[in-house]
Protein backbone atom coordinates (compact mmCIF):
# COMPACT_ATOMS: atom_id res chain seq x y z
CA UNK A 1 0.00 0.00 0.00
CA UNK A 2 1.66 3.19 -1.25
CA UNK A 3 2.47 6.46 1.28
CA UNK A 4 -0.75 8.39 -0.28
CA UNK A 5 -3.12 6.18 0.37
CA UNK A 6 -1.71 5.87 4.15
CA UNK A 7 -2.03 9.37 4.22
CA UNK A 8 -5.58 9.36 2.89
CA UNK A 9 -6.85 7.31 5.44
CA UNK A 10 -5.37 8.95 8.33
CA UNK A 11 -7.04 11.87 7.18
CA UNK A 12 -10.08 10.16 7.17
CA UNK A 13 -10.13 8.99 10.13
CA UNK A 14 -9.23 12.23 11.11
CA UNK A 15 -12.75 13.49 9.76
CA UNK A 16 -14.51 10.70 11.00
CA UNK A 17 -13.29 11.96 14.35
CA UNK A 18 -14.64 15.92 13.83
CA UNK A 19 -17.81 14.18 13.10
CA UNK A 20 -18.56 11.83 15.88
CA UNK A 21 -17.38 14.87 18.03
CA UNK A 22 -19.37 17.06 16.43
CA UNK A 23 -22.92 14.51 17.04
CA UNK A 24 -22.33 13.85 20.50
CA UNK A 25 -22.27 17.52 21.11
CA UNK A 26 -25.45 17.68 19.12
CA UNK A 27 -27.22 15.62 21.16
CA UNK A 28 -25.19 16.27 24.63
CA UNK A 29 -27.16 19.99 24.83
CA UNK A 30 -30.44 17.87 25.34
CA UNK A 31 -28.99 14.41 26.88
CA UNK A 32 -27.47 16.44 29.81
CA UNK A 33 -30.61 17.75 30.94
CA UNK A 34 -32.69 14.47 30.76
CA UNK A 35 -35.57 15.99 28.37
CA UNK A 36 -37.43 15.53 25.29
CA UNK A 37 -38.90 18.94 24.46
CA UNK A 38 -42.52 19.28 22.42
CA UNK A 39 -42.56 18.58 18.84
CA UNK A 40 -45.22 18.70 16.32
CA UNK A 41 -44.98 14.35 15.90
CA UNK A 42 -43.63 13.55 19.65
CA UNK A 43 -46.52 11.37 20.93
CA UNK A 44 -46.93 9.52 17.23
CA UNK A 45 -43.25 8.59 16.80
CA UNK A 46 -42.49 8.12 20.70
CA UNK A 47 -45.03 5.49 20.46
CA UNK A 48 -43.60 4.17 17.03
CA UNK A 49 -39.88 3.51 18.42
CA UNK A 50 -42.42 1.76 21.82
CA UNK A 51 -43.63 -0.54 19.40
CA UNK A 52 -39.90 -1.31 17.73
CA UNK A 53 -38.62 -1.59 20.57
CA UNK A 54 -41.36 -4.12 21.78
CA UNK A 55 -41.09 -6.08 18.39
CA UNK A 56 -37.75 -6.27 18.38
CA UNK A 57 -37.21 -7.58 22.10
CA UNK A 58 -40.09 -10.37 21.05
CA UNK A 59 -37.23 -11.21 18.33
CA UNK A 60 -38.98 -9.44 15.38
CA UNK A 61 -37.64 -7.08 12.97
CA UNK A 62 -41.23 -5.67 11.48
CA UNK A 63 -44.66 -5.38 12.59
CA UNK A 64 -47.74 -5.14 10.45
CA UNK A 65 -50.14 -3.44 13.45
CA UNK A 66 -49.31 -1.71 16.71
CA UNK A 67 -49.99 -3.53 19.55
CA UNK A 68 -47.51 -2.04 22.32
CA UNK A 69 -48.53 1.02 20.63
CA UNK A 70 -51.13 3.56 19.39
CA UNK A 71 -53.69 3.21 22.17
CA UNK A 72 -52.84 -1.08 21.15
CA UNK A 73 -56.14 -1.24 19.09
CA UNK A 74 -54.39 -3.01 16.26
CA UNK A 75 -53.84 0.15 13.57
CA UNK A 76 -51.89 -0.72 10.98
CA UNK A 77 -49.53 1.82 11.52
CA UNK A 78 -46.42 -0.55 10.73
CA UNK A 79 -47.92 -1.71 7.21
CA UNK A 80 -48.45 1.88 5.78
CA UNK A 81 -45.50 3.92 7.97
CA UNK A 82 -42.09 2.53 7.14
CA UNK A 83 -39.91 1.45 10.78
CA UNK A 84 -36.60 0.39 8.93
CA UNK A 85 -34.60 2.79 10.32
CA UNK A 86 -36.15 2.42 13.62
CA UNK A 87 -34.12 -0.97 14.01
CA UNK A 88 -31.42 1.11 15.33
CA UNK A 89 -33.14 2.56 18.14
CA UNK A 90 -34.44 -0.50 19.05
CA UNK A 91 -31.10 -2.20 19.08
CA UNK A 92 -29.77 0.40 20.99
CA UNK A 93 -32.64 0.40 23.63
CA UNK A 94 -32.18 -3.32 24.12
CA UNK A 95 -28.59 -2.82 24.89
CA UNK A 96 -29.12 0.37 27.44
CA UNK A 97 -32.92 -0.16 28.61
CA UNK A 98 -33.68 3.41 29.04
CA UNK A 99 -35.35 5.10 26.70
CA UNK A 100 -34.31 9.14 26.58
CA UNK A 101 -30.75 8.29 26.65
CA UNK A 102 -31.47 5.67 23.61
CA UNK A 103 -33.36 8.17 22.03
CA UNK A 104 -30.50 10.84 22.09
CA UNK A 105 -27.80 7.81 21.10
CA UNK A 106 -29.79 7.24 18.01
CA UNK A 107 -30.11 10.71 17.50
CA UNK A 108 -26.26 10.67 17.44
CA UNK A 109 -26.13 8.00 15.56
CA UNK A 110 -28.40 9.65 12.94
CA UNK A 111 -26.16 12.80 12.82
CA UNK A 112 -23.24 11.02 12.10
CA UNK A 113 -24.19 8.94 9.68
CA UNK A 114 -25.31 12.15 8.08
CA UNK A 115 -22.13 13.84 7.96
CA UNK A 116 -20.65 11.16 6.85
CA UNK A 117 -22.85 10.08 4.05
CA UNK A 118 -22.85 13.50 3.11
CA UNK A 119 -18.88 13.75 2.67
CA UNK A 120 -18.61 10.75 1.47
CA UNK A 121 -21.40 11.37 -1.58
CA UNK A 122 -19.82 14.71 -2.36
CA UNK A 123 -16.33 13.37 -2.34
CA UNK A 124 -17.24 11.22 -4.91
CA UNK A 125 -19.18 13.70 -7.20
CA UNK A 126 -15.85 16.89 -6.74
CA UNK A 127 -13.01 14.56 -5.63
CA UNK A 128 -12.53 16.67 -3.67
CA UNK A 129 -11.83 16.50 0.22
CA UNK A 130 -12.82 20.50 1.57
CA UNK A 131 -15.51 21.03 -0.42
CA UNK A 132 -16.62 17.82 0.93
CA UNK A 133 -16.90 18.34 4.17
CA UNK A 134 -17.97 21.88 4.10
CA UNK A 135 -20.51 20.55 2.16
CA UNK A 136 -21.29 17.69 5.15
CA UNK A 137 -21.46 21.00 8.02
CA UNK A 138 -23.67 22.99 6.04
CA UNK A 139 -26.15 20.75 5.13
CA UNK A 140 -26.35 18.50 8.01
CA UNK A 141 -26.43 21.18 10.29
CA UNK A 142 -29.10 23.61 8.66
CA UNK A 143 -32.15 24.72 10.87
CA UNK A 144 -34.59 22.37 8.66
CA UNK A 145 -32.48 19.75 8.63
CA UNK A 146 -31.93 19.86 12.58
CA UNK A 147 -35.59 20.42 13.13
CA UNK A 148 -37.01 17.09 12.35
CA UNK A 149 -34.71 15.84 15.27
CA UNK A 150 -36.39 18.11 17.73
CA UNK A 151 -39.07 20.62 16.92
CA UNK A 152 -40.93 18.70 14.88
CA UNK A 153 -39.38 15.25 15.80
CA UNK A 154 -40.07 13.84 12.66
CA UNK A 155 -37.86 10.80 12.65
CA UNK A 156 -38.98 9.02 9.24
CA UNK A 157 -37.99 12.16 7.41
CA UNK A 158 -34.72 12.83 9.51
CA UNK A 159 -33.53 9.97 8.71
CA UNK A 160 -34.59 10.12 4.90
CA UNK A 161 -32.63 13.52 4.78
CA UNK A 162 -29.48 11.10 5.80
CA UNK A 163 -29.50 9.53 2.17
CA UNK A 164 -30.81 12.50 -0.12
CA UNK A 165 -27.03 13.52 -0.74
CA UNK A 166 -26.23 9.77 -1.49
CA UNK A 167 -29.02 8.83 -3.67
CA UNK A 168 -28.08 12.50 -5.76
CA UNK A 169 -24.29 11.74 -6.05
CA UNK A 170 -25.45 8.54 -7.08
CA UNK A 171 -27.42 10.03 -10.18
CA UNK A 172 -24.46 11.89 -10.84
CA UNK A 173 -22.34 9.09 -11.14
CA UNK A 174 -24.45 7.14 -13.51
CA UNK A 175 -24.78 9.92 -16.15
CA UNK A 176 -21.53 11.47 -15.91
CA UNK A 177 -18.81 9.02 -14.63
CA UNK A 178 -16.54 6.55 -16.15
CA UNK A 179 -17.24 2.47 -15.99
CA UNK A 180 -16.83 1.32 -12.77
CA UNK A 181 -17.50 4.61 -11.24
CA UNK A 182 -21.28 4.68 -13.32
CA UNK A 183 -21.10 1.22 -11.33
CA UNK A 184 -20.76 2.81 -8.12
CA UNK A 185 -23.60 5.41 -8.78
CA UNK A 186 -26.02 2.59 -9.64
CA UNK A 187 -24.87 0.95 -6.03
CA UNK A 188 -25.17 4.16 -4.30
CA UNK A 189 -28.69 5.25 -6.06
CA UNK A 190 -30.72 2.00 -5.62
CA UNK A 191 -29.03 2.22 -1.85
CA UNK A 192 -30.24 5.56 -1.29
CA UNK A 193 -33.25 5.25 -2.33
CA UNK A 194 -33.96 2.37 -0.87
CA UNK A 195 -32.67 3.40 2.53
CA UNK A 196 -35.08 6.33 1.97
CA UNK A 197 -38.15 4.50 1.51
CA UNK A 198 -37.67 2.28 4.46
CA UNK A 199 -37.83 5.48 6.46
CA UNK A 200 -40.51 7.78 5.01
CA UNK A 201 -42.19 6.79 1.76
CA UNK A 202 -43.01 10.40 0.51
CA UNK A 203 -39.39 11.74 0.64
CA UNK A 204 -38.89 8.51 -1.58
CA UNK A 205 -41.35 9.61 -3.60
CA UNK A 206 -40.39 13.25 -3.77
CA UNK A 207 -36.74 12.41 -4.34
CA UNK A 208 -37.88 10.20 -7.24
CA UNK A 209 -39.92 13.11 -9.20
CA UNK A 210 -36.89 15.51 -8.43
CA UNK A 211 -34.75 12.63 -10.08
CA UNK A 212 -36.99 12.00 -13.09
CA UNK A 213 -36.76 16.38 -13.56
CA UNK A 214 -33.02 16.27 -13.53
CA UNK A 215 -32.70 13.47 -15.75
CA UNK A 216 -34.74 15.57 -18.35
CA UNK A 217 -32.89 18.65 -17.70
CA UNK A 218 -29.43 17.27 -18.19
CA UNK A 219 -30.34 14.87 -20.57
CA UNK A 220 -28.75 17.21 -23.42
CA UNK A 221 -25.22 17.02 -21.16
CA UNK A 222 -25.20 13.35 -21.53
CA UNK A 223 -22.45 11.69 -23.19
CA UNK A 224 -23.75 7.88 -23.38
CA UNK A 225 -27.94 8.64 -23.09
CA UNK A 226 -28.33 4.66 -24.31
CA UNK A 227 -25.63 3.48 -21.38
CA UNK A 228 -27.09 5.70 -18.98
CA UNK A 229 -31.02 4.58 -19.44
CA UNK A 230 -29.75 1.07 -18.69
CA UNK A 231 -28.04 1.40 -15.87
CA UNK A 232 -31.21 3.20 -14.47
CA UNK A 233 -33.40 0.84 -15.05
CA UNK A 234 -31.37 -1.47 -13.76
CA UNK A 235 -31.41 0.73 -10.75
CA UNK A 236 -35.01 1.41 -10.91
CA UNK A 237 -35.66 -2.81 -11.01
CA UNK A 238 -33.39 -3.09 -8.38
CA UNK A 239 -34.72 -0.75 -5.74
CA UNK A 240 -38.14 -2.00 -6.30
CA UNK A 241 -36.98 -5.57 -5.28
CA UNK A 242 -35.12 -4.63 -1.91
CA UNK A 243 -38.57 -1.84 -1.00
CA UNK A 244 -40.88 -4.96 -2.15
CA UNK A 245 -41.18 -5.77 1.21
CA UNK A 246 -42.99 -2.84 2.13
CA UNK A 247 -44.02 -1.54 -0.63
CA UNK A 248 -45.97 -4.90 -1.93
CA UNK A 249 -48.22 -5.02 1.39
CA UNK A 250 -48.51 -1.49 1.55
CA UNK A 251 -50.15 -0.88 -1.86
CA UNK A 252 -52.10 -4.46 -1.27
CA UNK A 253 -53.64 -3.11 1.58
CA UNK A 254 -54.45 0.36 0.51
CA UNK A 255 -56.31 -1.28 -2.09
CA UNK A 256 -58.35 -3.55 -0.30
CA UNK A 257 -59.18 -0.84 2.59
CA UNK A 258 -60.46 2.30 2.62
CA UNK A 259 -57.86 4.16 4.86
CA UNK A 260 -57.89 7.65 6.16
CA UNK A 261 -54.82 9.10 5.24
CA UNK A 262 -52.61 11.97 6.82
CA UNK A 263 -54.47 15.27 6.46
CA UNK A 264 -54.21 16.73 3.60
CA UNK A 265 -57.56 19.05 3.42
CA UNK A 266 -55.24 22.43 3.80
CA UNK A 267 -53.06 21.59 1.21
CA UNK A 268 -51.92 24.80 -0.21
CA UNK A 269 -53.88 26.69 2.07
CA UNK A 270 -53.05 26.35 6.14
CA UNK A 271 -49.09 25.83 7.22
CA UNK A 272 -47.63 27.33 3.86
CA UNK A 273 -44.52 29.71 4.24
CA UNK A 274 -44.11 32.92 2.98
CA UNK A 275 -40.64 34.28 1.37
CA UNK A 276 -40.57 36.74 3.80
CA UNK A 277 -40.77 34.64 7.31
CA UNK A 278 -38.26 32.44 5.35
CA UNK A 279 -35.90 34.75 5.10
CA UNK A 280 -36.44 36.45 8.23
CA UNK A 281 -35.98 32.97 10.60
CA UNK A 282 -33.09 32.14 8.13
CA UNK A 283 -31.22 35.30 9.19
CA UNK A 284 -32.24 34.39 12.85
CA UNK A 285 -31.23 30.96 12.32
CA UNK A 286 -34.23 30.00 13.64
CA UNK A 287 -35.16 26.33 15.61
CA UNK A 288 -38.75 27.53 16.15
CA UNK A 289 -42.08 25.42 16.05
CA UNK A 290 -43.66 25.67 12.45
CA UNK A 291 -40.81 28.38 11.28
CA UNK A 292 -38.95 26.20 8.87
CA UNK A 293 -35.69 28.04 6.99
CA UNK A 294 -32.87 27.16 5.61
CA UNK A 295 -30.13 29.07 8.13
CA UNK A 296 -28.32 32.39 8.26
CA UNK A 297 -25.01 30.89 5.71
CA UNK A 298 -27.50 29.34 3.02
CA UNK A 299 -29.52 32.65 2.91
CA UNK A 300 -26.19 34.97 2.39
CA UNK A 301 -25.54 32.34 -0.55
CA UNK A 302 -29.08 33.13 -1.85
CA UNK A 303 -28.08 36.35 -2.32
CA UNK A 304 -24.09 35.93 -3.48
CA UNK A 305 -24.60 33.44 -5.94
CA UNK A 306 -27.40 36.27 -7.73
CA UNK A 307 -24.22 37.92 -8.73
CA UNK A 308 -21.97 35.37 -9.28
CA UNK A 309 -23.51 32.49 -10.95
CA UNK A 310 -23.81 33.81 -14.39
CA UNK A 311 -19.88 34.07 -14.63
CA UNK A 312 -19.59 30.48 -13.20
CA UNK A 313 -19.16 26.77 -14.61
CA UNK A 314 -21.87 25.40 -16.04
CA UNK A 315 -22.62 22.54 -13.05
CA UNK A 316 -22.04 25.55 -10.02
CA UNK A 317 -25.12 27.31 -12.31
CA UNK A 318 -27.49 24.16 -12.30
CA UNK A 319 -26.98 23.10 -8.53
CA UNK A 320 -27.40 26.92 -7.62
CA UNK A 321 -30.85 27.40 -10.05
CA UNK A 322 -32.17 23.91 -8.24
CA UNK A 323 -31.55 24.76 -5.03
CA UNK A 324 -33.11 28.51 -5.97
CA UNK A 325 -36.43 27.04 -7.76
CA UNK A 326 -36.79 24.70 -4.97
CA UNK A 327 -36.23 27.12 -2.18
CA UNK A 328 -39.06 29.10 -4.31
CA UNK A 329 -41.45 25.84 -4.80
CA UNK A 330 -41.24 25.48 -1.13
CA UNK A 331 -42.84 29.10 -0.48
CA UNK A 332 -46.63 30.52 -1.10
CA UNK A 333 -44.99 31.97 -4.05
CA UNK A 334 -46.29 29.55 -6.16
CA UNK A 335 -50.13 28.96 -5.57
CA UNK A 336 -50.15 25.55 -4.70
CA UNK A 337 -53.98 26.04 -3.18
CA UNK A 338 -54.59 25.34 -7.52
CA UNK A 339 -53.35 21.89 -7.11
CA UNK A 340 -55.44 20.77 -4.34
CA UNK A 341 -57.76 17.93 -5.06
CA UNK A 342 -54.46 16.44 -7.29
CA UNK A 343 -51.62 13.59 -6.83
CA UNK A 344 -49.56 16.84 -5.90
CA UNK A 345 -51.34 17.50 -2.34
CA UNK A 346 -50.10 14.26 -0.46
CA UNK A 347 -46.91 16.16 0.25
CA UNK A 348 -49.04 18.03 2.46
CA UNK A 349 -46.47 20.56 3.25
CA UNK A 350 -44.47 22.19 0.50
CA UNK A 351 -41.60 23.14 2.83
CA UNK A 352 -40.74 19.33 2.41
CA UNK A 353 -38.83 20.51 -0.37
CA UNK A 354 -36.89 22.61 1.66
CA UNK A 355 -34.63 19.50 2.94
CA UNK A 356 -33.91 19.48 -1.16
CA UNK A 357 -33.33 23.37 -1.66
CA UNK A 358 -30.95 22.86 1.30
CA UNK A 359 -28.71 19.94 -0.29
CA UNK A 360 -27.92 21.79 -3.38
CA UNK A 361 -27.58 25.38 -1.89
CA UNK A 362 -25.11 23.44 0.75
CA UNK A 363 -23.21 21.84 -2.57
CA UNK A 364 -23.12 25.36 -4.21
CA UNK A 365 -21.84 26.91 -0.71
CA UNK A 366 -19.35 24.58 -0.52
CA UNK A 367 -17.53 24.89 -4.04
CA UNK A 368 -17.92 28.61 -3.98
CA UNK A 369 -16.21 28.96 -0.70
CA UNK A 370 -13.61 26.08 -1.23
CA UNK A 371 -12.79 27.83 -4.63
CA UNK A 372 -12.48 31.51 -2.79
CA UNK A 373 -8.47 32.67 -2.57
CA UNK A 374 -8.80 33.25 0.89
CA UNK A 375 -8.37 29.84 2.20
CA UNK A 376 -9.03 30.31 5.28
CA UNK A 377 -12.90 31.47 4.21
CA UNK A 378 -13.35 27.48 4.77
CA UNK A 379 -12.52 27.06 8.30
CA UNK A 380 -14.28 30.10 8.90
CA UNK A 381 -17.61 29.16 7.36
CA UNK A 382 -17.49 25.42 9.17
CA UNK A 383 -16.54 27.37 12.72
CA UNK A 384 -19.70 29.67 12.04
CA UNK A 385 -22.04 26.74 11.21
CA UNK A 386 -21.08 24.59 13.90
CA UNK A 387 -21.25 27.77 16.53
CA UNK A 388 -24.67 29.03 15.25
CA UNK A 389 -26.36 25.54 14.78
CA UNK A 390 -25.12 24.76 18.74
CA UNK A 391 -26.42 28.36 20.00
CA UNK A 392 -29.72 27.34 18.34
CA UNK A 393 -29.90 24.05 19.98
CA UNK A 394 -29.22 25.82 23.45
CA UNK A 395 -31.74 28.10 22.55
CA UNK A 396 -33.86 25.57 21.68
CA UNK A 397 -33.10 23.33 24.92
CA UNK A 398 -33.58 26.96 27.47
CA UNK A 399 -36.93 26.79 25.85
CA UNK A 400 -37.66 23.47 27.01
CA UNK A 401 -36.66 24.03 30.22
CA UNK A 402 -39.18 26.50 30.74
CA UNK A 403 -41.97 24.10 30.00
CA UNK A 404 -43.68 22.23 32.30
CA UNK A 405 -43.03 18.26 33.17
CA UNK A 406 -46.50 18.07 35.26
CA UNK A 407 -48.42 15.30 32.90
CA UNK A 408 -51.29 14.14 35.60
CA UNK A 409 -53.94 12.44 33.23
CA UNK A 410 -54.28 15.03 30.48
CA UNK A 411 -52.15 14.95 26.69
CA UNK A 412 -48.22 15.36 27.01
CA UNK A 413 -48.40 17.07 23.59
CA UNK A 414 -46.95 20.49 24.91
CA UNK A 415 -45.38 19.03 28.22
CA UNK A 416 -41.64 18.34 28.23
CA UNK A 417 -40.55 14.68 28.13
CA UNK A 418 -38.26 13.87 30.96
CA UNK A 419 -37.20 10.52 33.30
CA UNK A 420 -40.18 10.90 35.89
CA UNK A 421 -43.35 10.85 32.90
CA UNK A 422 -41.59 9.23 29.87
CA UNK A 423 -43.50 5.92 31.32
CA UNK A 424 -46.21 7.70 31.27
CA UNK A 425 -46.13 9.54 28.05
CA UNK A 426 -46.82 6.05 26.16
CA UNK A 427 -50.38 4.79 25.50
CA UNK A 428 -49.64 0.93 26.67
CA UNK A 429 -48.90 2.50 30.83
CA UNK A 430 -52.16 4.49 30.41
CA UNK A 431 -56.13 3.93 30.23
CA UNK A 432 -56.32 6.85 28.13
CA UNK A 433 -53.75 8.95 26.23
CA UNK A 434 -54.73 11.28 24.57
CA UNK A 435 -51.53 12.22 22.52
CA UNK A 436 -51.96 8.80 21.03
CA UNK A 437 -55.11 9.01 19.46
CA UNK A 438 -53.76 9.65 16.10
CA UNK A 439 -56.40 8.34 13.26
CA UNK A 440 -54.14 7.88 10.70
CA UNK A 441 -54.27 4.56 8.59
CA UNK A 442 -57.63 3.95 10.55
CA UNK A 443 -60.22 2.56 8.19
CA UNK A 444 -62.33 5.62 7.29
CA UNK A 445 -65.57 3.28 8.53
CA UNK A 446 -63.58 3.33 12.12
CA UNK A 447 -63.63 6.99 12.65
CA UNK A 448 -66.63 7.80 14.04
CA UNK A 449 -66.08 4.90 16.78
CA UNK A 450 -62.00 5.49 17.04
CA UNK A 451 -62.58 7.84 20.44
CA UNK A 452 -64.76 4.93 21.47
CA UNK A 453 -62.13 2.62 20.69
CA UNK A 454 -58.75 4.78 22.08
CA UNK A 455 -60.48 4.27 25.79
CA UNK A 456 -61.08 0.73 25.02
CA UNK A 457 -65.21 0.75 25.39
CA UNK A 458 -66.34 -2.80 24.26
CA UNK A 459 -69.74 -4.15 23.99
CA UNK A 460 -72.33 -6.65 24.87
CA UNK A 461 -75.66 -6.47 23.29
CA UNK A 462 -74.86 -2.48 22.83
CA UNK A 463 -74.06 -2.39 26.48
CA UNK A 464 -70.55 -1.06 27.49
CA UNK A 465 -68.14 -2.57 28.99
CA UNK A 466 -64.58 -0.17 29.85
CA UNK A 467 -61.39 -2.76 29.27
CA UNK A 468 -58.66 -1.31 31.57
CA UNK A 469 -55.16 -1.42 30.44
CA UNK A 470 -54.10 -4.12 32.96
CA UNK A 471 -56.97 -6.70 31.37
CA UNK A 472 -55.40 -5.98 27.67
CA UNK A 473 -52.24 -8.60 27.56
CA UNK A 474 -49.88 -7.05 24.52
CA UNK A 475 -48.05 -9.66 22.35
CA UNK A 476 -45.85 -9.37 19.08
CA UNK A 477 -48.96 -8.54 16.23
CA UNK A 478 -51.37 -9.74 18.90
CA UNK A 479 -53.58 -8.64 21.64
CA UNK A 480 -55.77 -10.04 24.73
CA UNK A 481 -58.49 -8.78 26.36
CA UNK A 482 -60.13 -10.03 29.05
CA UNK A 483 -64.50 -9.94 29.58
CA UNK A 484 -65.13 -11.16 32.74
CA UNK A 485 -68.80 -11.84 34.44
CA UNK A 486 -70.69 -11.70 31.27
CA UNK A 487 -73.59 -13.77 32.37
CA UNK A 488 -75.75 -13.19 29.24
CA UNK A 489 -75.81 -16.91 27.67
CA UNK A 490 -76.14 -15.28 24.17
CA UNK A 491 -75.04 -11.67 22.92
CA UNK A 492 -72.99 -10.15 20.83
CA UNK A 493 -69.56 -9.01 21.53
CA UNK A 494 -67.57 -5.65 20.16
CA UNK A 495 -64.24 -5.46 20.72
CA UNK A 496 -62.19 -2.25 20.41
CA UNK A 497 -59.88 -3.68 17.72
CA UNK A 498 -59.27 -2.55 14.18
CA UNK A 499 -59.82 -5.63 11.73
CA UNK A 500 -58.69 -5.17 8.34
CA UNK A 501 -58.73 -8.15 5.95
CA UNK A 502 -60.86 -10.79 7.83
CA UNK A 503 -58.37 -13.66 6.72
CA UNK A 504 -55.14 -12.10 8.10
CA UNK A 505 -56.54 -12.49 11.41
CA UNK A 506 -57.04 -15.37 14.09
CA UNK A 507 -59.52 -15.21 16.98
CA UNK A 508 -59.65 -17.31 20.23
CA UNK A 509 -61.65 -17.51 23.48
CA UNK A 510 -59.86 -19.08 26.32
CA UNK A 511 -57.29 -20.75 23.64
CA UNK A 512 -60.43 -21.78 21.36
CA UNK A 513 -60.64 -20.28 17.85
CA UNK A 514 -64.15 -18.89 16.66
CA UNK A 515 -65.51 -17.40 13.58
CA UNK A 516 -65.55 -13.80 14.02
CA UNK A 517 -66.43 -10.53 11.68
CA UNK A 518 -65.70 -6.87 11.51
CA UNK A 519 -68.39 -4.62 12.54
CA UNK A 520 -69.63 -1.67 9.84
CA UNK A 521 -66.80 0.62 11.74
CA UNK A 522 -63.98 -2.23 11.47
CA UNK A 523 -64.03 -3.45 14.83
CA UNK A 524 -63.72 -6.70 15.82
CA UNK A 525 -67.39 -8.60 16.40
CA UNK A 526 -68.27 -12.29 17.65
CA UNK A 527 -71.05 -14.51 19.30
CA UNK A 528 -69.88 -15.00 22.40
CA UNK A 529 -70.26 -18.70 23.66
CA UNK A 530 -73.11 -19.89 25.72
CA UNK A 531 -71.61 -21.35 28.65
CA UNK A 532 -68.34 -19.07 29.06
CA UNK A 533 -68.75 -15.69 31.68
CA UNK A 534 -65.12 -14.68 31.70
CA UNK A 535 -63.30 -14.39 28.27
CA UNK A 536 -59.98 -14.15 27.14
CA UNK A 537 -60.29 -13.15 23.47
CA UNK A 538 -56.77 -12.81 21.96
CA UNK A 539 -56.56 -11.65 18.55
CA UNK A 540 -53.87 -12.44 16.15
CA UNK A 541 -52.41 -10.85 12.96
CA UNK A 542 -51.01 -13.72 10.85
CA UNK A 543 -47.86 -12.32 8.37
CA UNK A 544 -49.27 -13.53 5.01
CA UNK A 545 -46.53 -15.89 3.87
CA UNK A 546 -45.76 -14.12 0.33
CA UNK A 547 -45.24 -10.92 2.70
CA UNK A 548 -42.55 -13.24 4.53
CA UNK A 549 -41.06 -14.17 1.53
CA UNK A 550 -40.85 -10.65 -0.10
CA UNK A 551 -39.44 -9.02 2.81
CA UNK A 552 -37.01 -12.33 2.86
CA UNK A 553 -36.15 -11.37 -0.62
CA UNK A 554 -36.17 -7.56 -0.26
CA UNK A 555 -33.30 -7.98 2.29
CA UNK A 556 -31.16 -10.45 0.75
CA UNK A 557 -31.18 -8.39 -1.98
CA UNK A 558 -30.41 -4.48 0.26
CA UNK A 559 -27.52 -7.45 1.52
CA UNK A 560 -25.96 -8.35 -1.84
CA UNK A 561 -26.25 -4.53 -2.98
CA UNK A 562 -24.64 -3.65 -0.24
CA UNK A 563 -21.26 -6.21 -0.35
CA UNK A 564 -21.27 -5.63 -4.13
CA UNK A 565 -21.06 -1.58 -2.94
CA UNK A 566 -18.05 -2.68 -0.80
CA UNK A 567 -16.55 -4.87 -3.19
CA UNK A 568 -16.66 -2.14 -6.03
CA UNK A 569 -15.24 -0.15 -3.63
CA UNK A 570 -11.82 -2.28 -2.44
CA UNK A 571 -11.10 -2.39 -6.61
CA UNK A 572 -11.73 1.29 -7.33
CA UNK A 573 -9.38 1.60 -4.24
CA UNK A 574 -7.25 -1.28 -5.79
CA UNK A 575 -6.90 0.27 -9.27
CA UNK A 576 -5.87 3.78 -7.56
CA UNK A 577 -2.97 1.83 -5.59
CA UNK A 578 -1.48 0.52 -9.06
CA UNK A 579 -1.93 3.61 -10.74
CA UNK A 580 0.46 5.72 -7.88
CA UNK A 581 2.82 2.75 -7.33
Amino acid sequence: MNSKIIKDFYKNIAVAISFFLISVIYVEIFLKRGIIIPGDDRGFNIERLEEAYMNFKSGHLFSAISTFSASRIGQAIGTYYPSGNLIIYAIIRTIIHKPLTSYYIYTMVGKFLGLAIAYISCKYVLNRRDTAYVFSILYSLAPYIMSNDYVRFDIGESWAAIFFPMIFAGMYLVMFSMERKKLRGVLMLTLGLAFVTYSHVLSAVMSILILLLLYLFTLKFQKDKIENIKLLVISAVLYFISVAGFIVPFVKSMLSNNINTPGIDSFGTTGMLDMSGLVNESIKNSLSFNKPNIGIILIIIVFVGMSSVFSGKIFDKFIYTCGIVLLICSTSIIPWNLLAKTPIEIIQYPWRLLSFSILFLSLYAAIIICNNRAKSLKFLVVACSVLFSMSTLIQCRNYGDSISNYDATGPLGHLKIDSSNYSNAVSINRDINLSATHRDYLPENSLGKSADMFIHNAYVNDKKYFISRNKIISGYQSETFKLEKITRKRAEVVIPFVIYNEKDYKVTINGSRIKFKKDNSSRLSFQKPADISNMKIKIEYITPKYVKIIRAVSLGVILLLCIGFIFNEFSIIKGYSVKYD
